[in-house]
């Protein structure tokens, strides 16, 4: 667990003990994100983080690199929790990773949503806080130059952990500076 302070909008409160869904409001498939079975490109990808379609298959997801423009988020729909069982012979968590190849639910939005994220470490991010793709699939505090991914509904002291937080995510053709 994170040794950093985290206060959250108690509607929206997220933390890496509690099963919570990675979609947080009302958003509807089809109006307010499109959902899409797609193959992992490597075994590196688990429930709630960020992926990109591969540039070489447009079949496959993958982790970003750092400031990569944000693409979509790996709910936890049913059908990945089966994917995630099955590819560890273990009840899911979200800690577990699909393995390679394997086929699983990935949400793009089309408008902005409130999702679960992962925030990478040492971020201290304020409630509103712009938040930009690192690596591993998490987001981080984005610097005024940086495309903007989401926003923070949270408040985080920089820590030394990994925390999950409630996020304004923005729509691919929604990203704004």
């Amino acid at each position: 667990m994170a040794s950093s302070i985290t206060e959250q909008i108690p509607r929206f409160y997220v933390d890496t003990l509690t099963t919570t869904p990675v979609l947080l409001n009302n958003a509807q498939e089809g109006v307010d994100y499109i959902l899409m079975r797609l193959k992992t490109e490597a075994a590196t990808i688990a429930i709630r983080d960020i992926v990109m379609i591969t540039v070489d298959d447009l079949t496959e997801v993958d982790l970003p690199g750092a400031e990569a423009i944000f693409y979509g988020i790996v709910p936890d729909s049913a059908f990945n929790r089966k994917q995630v069982e099955d590819n560890n012979n273990a009840d899911w968590t979200y800690d577990l990773l699909f393995a390679d190849v394997a086929e699983i639910d990935v949400m793009f939005p089309i408008t902005a949503i409130i999702c679960s994220v992962e925030i990478a470490e040492n971020n201290a991010l304020t409630a509103n806080s712009p938040l930009k793709v690192t690596t591993a699939g998490h987001f981080g505090l984005a610097a005024a130059a940086d495309d903007y991914a989401a926003r923070s509904l949270a408040i985080v002291a920089t820590g030394t952990g990994t925390q999950i937080i409630a996020a304004v995510l923005y729509g691919y053709g929604c990203i704004i500076n």
